[in-house]
């Protein structure tokens, strides 16, 4: 007679994905642009790429600091990945409704998520004064990766190649005769160097920040020229979907939240040690993404 498993000892199975919807915790201003299908264009450690019709890409990230206005905070979906042993493939099909973001059997349930912008607001830079400028140009300069584009705030006897050429193209960028005035040439960088985001589109994104502060802060130029957007706009097809995507939101002043609470944390600092503290926690962001994105701020605000 063959053995029958009893119901009542059979241990209880585990959910599949698919039985419940994950939830988002945060929803980028701007992932709205990016419903309809799409396609998984790379994974990451903690992150999801998925590239949507026009290009850019929308992230799902599984940490707060990571965010950005084209990103869904969901850190249930990696840990529901790794207690099922699920992968999400680059090229697996995405389909980007209203309220939910499907792919693989997993379903991202964007209902009720936080509405998370990154745009600059005055409560963010109150306490930034001119006079912080130095020490965070000092903490750049000492804490900052080497590799990317520091070296062009500062140290340029030890530029590499790519800051080099940077740095040939910039030197004459300032104002042309416009008034109030414009900075022009910065479409020059735009693609400039390696890595997901170029150093050069990270540096680029820097200086739409430093001249957002600007804004808030000092209303006209006061002598600080404006970026000439239209330039940078015309570049983006020169670079990678993630840089597009960065300088994209850049353009329409949505930041990334590593830049928003380094810029938050300069503001309420007082001195050098505390500078180098909220310093070391920016330019860990990824290779030199962090340290290029600074030294775009600090070249646009001390250098223009």
């Amino acid at each position: 007679m063959p053995l029958v498993e009893s119901h009542a000892c059979r241990k209880p199975e585990r959910p599949t994905p698919t039985e419940y919807p994950l939830k988002v915790e945060q929803v980028g201003a701007l992932v709205r642009f990016a419903r309809g299908n799409g396609q998984v264009a790379s994974t990451h450690s903690g992150a999801v790429n998925v590239r949507c019709p026009g290009g850019l890409l929308l992230s799902v990230v599984e940490k707060a600091s990571h965010m950005t206005a084209l990103s869904l905070f969901a850190p249930s979906l990696f840990q529901t990945m790794r207690f099922h042993r699920l992968s999400i493939l680059p090229g697996d099909r995405v389909r980007h409704g209203e309220e939910t973001l499907r792919t693989g059997g997993l379903c991202l349930d964007l209902k009720g998520g936080e509405r998370w912008s990154g745009i600059i607001h005055l409560e963010h830079v109150r306490g930034f004064s001119r006079n912080k400028l130095s020490p965070v140009k000092e903490s750049l300069l000492t804490k900052g990766k080497k590799g990317g584009l520091v070296g062009l705030v500062g140290n340029r006897e030890a530029l590499n190649p790519f800051a080099r050429w940077a740095w040939d193209r910039l030197k004459g960028a300032p104002a042309e005769g416009h008034e109030p005035p414009r900075l022009q040439g910065l479409s020059k960088v735009v693609g400039l160097g390696p890595g997901l985001t170029p150093s050069g589109d990270d540096f680029v994104t820097g200086a739409l920040a430093g001249e957002r502060i600007r804004q808030i802060l000092w209303g006209s130029p006061y002598g600080f020229p404006i970026i000439d957007r239209h330039e940078i706009r015309s570049s983006l097809p020169k670079t990678s979907d993630a840089g597009k995507t960065l300088l994209w939101q850049a353009l329409h002043g949505h930041f990334p939240c590593y830049l928003l609470e380094a810029i938050k944390g300069f503001a309420k600092t007082g001195g050098y040690r505390e500078t180098g503290e909220v310093m070391s926690r920016a330019v860990a962001h990824g290779g030199t993404s962090g340290t290029d994105t600074l030294a775009g701020l600090v070249w646009y605000l001390a250098g223009c």
